[in-house]
């Protein structure tokens, strides 16, 4: 699935992985054609770049909280998180986290943060609105 039909088109929700053609939707040669040559826009900006730089908002665990309960490493749809068998806590890739912060939703213990969006730094932001 594309990340976003309209701005997005041929990139998926996975850093890297595009598609086109018959492999995103049903469509004609002359579509699947501009589709391609996105892609190879695509891949050409990718492989260009000196350095790859990793997004800034990635999510984090604090082990301290975290109960092993594998909530956070089934909702992640980016396959970011797994559960490090050392400490029996989850553990984040961060080239692979998109920071969409669907593991801190669903975490029991709020274990699972976005860095620069701490439950902390939240509640000053909202009580300072109120």
């Amino acid at each position: 699935k594309e990340a976003n039909v309209k701005y997005r088109p041929v990139e998926t929700g996975k850093t890297g992985i595009l598609i086109a053609g018959t492999a995103n939707s049903p469509m004609n040669i002359y579509e699947t054609v501009q589709q391609a040559k996105a892609v190879v826009v695509r891949v050409l900006e990718f492989a260009l770049k000196e350095k790859i730089k990793a997004r800034d908002e990635i999510s984090t665990v604090s082990r301290r909280k975290c109960s092993g309960c594998m909530m956070c490493i089934e909702a992640c749809p980016y396959d970011a998180r797994f559960l490090d068998q050392d400490t029996k806590t989850a553990a984040v890739i961060s080239s692979i986290c998109q920071g969409c912060g669907l593991c801190t939703m669903v975490c029991p213990n709020n274990a699972a943060e976005l860095v620069g969006q701490e439950t902390k730094t939240m509640r000053t932001i909202i009580d300072s609105i109120i």
